[in-house]
C-alpha cells in the first residue's frame, strides 16, 4: 500500500505531462518551459552518479525495483 500511494505522484506527474505534450497551451504559457526545467532537474538526478563520479574507486550501485546493480566504469564498446 505504501508502494501505492508514493506511486500517485508520479503518475499525476506522468498525466501532466501527456496533457501538455496534446495541448502545450491547455493550462498556462510557462508550464512547457516549468515541465522542461523538471525534466533537466530529473536528468541531472539520474545521472549524477556519471557527471560527478568520486575518486573513491568504489563500484557504483543503482537499484531497480528493489534489485541491487552494479555499473561499469566504462560504457561497454561495440
Amino acid at each position: 500500500m505504501k508502494y501505492l500511494l508514493s506511486g500517485i505522484s508520479d503518475l499525476v506527474l506522468a498525466g501532466l505531462f501527456i496533457v501538455t505534450w496534446v495541448d502545450p497551451l491547455r493550462f498556462s504559457d510557462t508550464l512547457v518551459k516549468s515541465l522542461m526545467l523538471v525534466m533537466l532537474m530529473e536528468f541531472f538526478a539520474m545521472t549524477r552518479h556519471r557527471l560527478f563520479k568520486s575518486g573513491d574507486n568504489q563500484p557504483q550501485t543503482v537499484t531497480v525495483a528493489g534489485k541491487s546493480h552494479s555499473l561499469p566504469d566504462k560504457p561497454p564498446t561495440n
